[in-house]
């Protein structure tokens, strides 16, 4: 029982390509879509799809092909599931600011190789130890301080408080509220922010157009969803920057609107049983362990095909086999785990529910 352990994660986010190419499964497909898509006719890409069907190892998967065939394309991922934190009150409007952040944070430290704490460092209002010597750091310094600028107010709030101590005519006292907002990025401004970026820092290295891979929308309720894809069709209708944008299966991306920003629209299903069984063979445990015959169907049957949920019941009973020194994953451990995982999706489905249920009560 000492072999080395194979089993890889199921993040796909943390997966090298070499791993990421060694466990792909069925969807070559969706691959060549998106590259031809993106990299030839400038189109955008919506991906759709339950959660573990593959949308997050498909981004990244498509990510590290375009890298090796675009040498003049910009290419960045980013995950919106904390899209929030850049506006508490409107996760939409945070769109257009995400992307930029993200542009600004990765060409200060992977183009110009310096570290982030320098660039926080700019924000500072008074004299600080960071020279910006050279005009792209001096323009990527500029746009990030504009998106992190946040415009205050302040209003004294006046009240009257009335009791023995205060006297017969009361006693008058006054506090000083502050409230912070930030200004949209608006279209217009996004794309001059972008080209800015790109004549300064980008072009000199050959690379002359984005592709932006938009991760984890399925973690934001539909409406915010919805909303970002509407909101921004002057964005997703530009010719020099495509997106590759991931959504939950209860967006619908059928509607006029939809049709202008992207052009083409891929909905991941379960995978078949014989890509199920060649599934499971991939994510083994150890290379020696040995799967009953059956399970491929059984797995189908209970889970259609659903990547996330069959690695996880098999992996599950691979374990269970092996805390008690076989390399024989027994039935009865595999039908346990199909159990527990029929449970743990459950909690899930509930947990999202409520999570969309509250979110639309908060915007009425």
């Amino acid at each position: 029982m000492d072999e080395k352990v194979k089993f890889p994660s199921l993040n796909a986010a943390v997966l090298s390509y070499g791993e990421i190419q060694e466990l792909a499964v069925a969807r070559d497909n969706e691959l060549f879509q998106i590259e031809n898509s993106t990299l030839s006719k400038r189109q955008n890409v919506l991906i759709s799809g339950s959660r573990g069907m593959g949308k997050t190892f498909l981004i990244y998967y498509s990510y590290h092909q375009l890298i090796a065939h675009a040498d003049d394309t910009y290419l960045s991922i980013l995950n919106i599931a904390g899209l929030a934190q850049y506006s508490p009150l409107d996760s939409a409007s945070a769109f257009t600011r995400a992307v930029l952040l993200q542009l600004c944070r990765e060409v200060w430290t992977k183009v110009k190789k310096r570290p982030y704490s320098e660039l926080r460092e700019t924000l500072k209002d008074g004299p600080h130890d960071i020279v910006l010597r050279d005009g792209p750091s001096k323009v990527v310094a500029r746009i990030y301080r504009y998106l992190m600028q946040i415009e205050r107010s302040q209003q004294i709030e006046r009240a009257s408080s009335l009791g023995f101590s205060a006297g017969a005519k009361g006693d008058k006292k006054a506090r000083s509220l502050t409230t912070a907002k930030q200004s949209d990025i608006l279209p217009f401004e996004f794309f001059e922010f972008l080209n800015e970026i790109k004549a300064e820092v980008l072009e000199p290295m050959g690379k002359k157009k984005f592709v932006f891979l938009v991760d984890e929308g399925n973690y934001l309720p539909a409406y915010d969803q919805s909303e970002i894809l509407h909101r921004y069709l002057d964005v997703f209708t530009a010719n020099n920057v495509q997106f590759v944008f991931s959504i939950s299966e209860d967006v619908e991306p059928d509607a006029s609107e939809f049709v202008l920003g992207f052009d083409n629209k891929i909905r991941l299903a379960g995978l078949q049983v014989e890509h199920t069984k060649e599934l499971l063979e991939k994510y083994k445990i150890h290379s020696s362990m040995i799967l009953p015959d059956e399970l491929p169907e059984l797995l189908y049957a209970e889970f259609s095909g659903h990547p996330r949920a069959t690695i996880a019941a098999s992996s599950r009973a691979q374990e269970a086999s092996h805390s008690e020194g076989s390399f024989n994953v027994s039935m009865t451990h595999a039908l346990n785990a199909i159990r527990e995982v029929r449970l743990m999706l459950d909690d899930e489905r509930q947990m999202l529910a409520r999570s969309r249920s509250n979110a639309l009560q908060s915007k009425r």
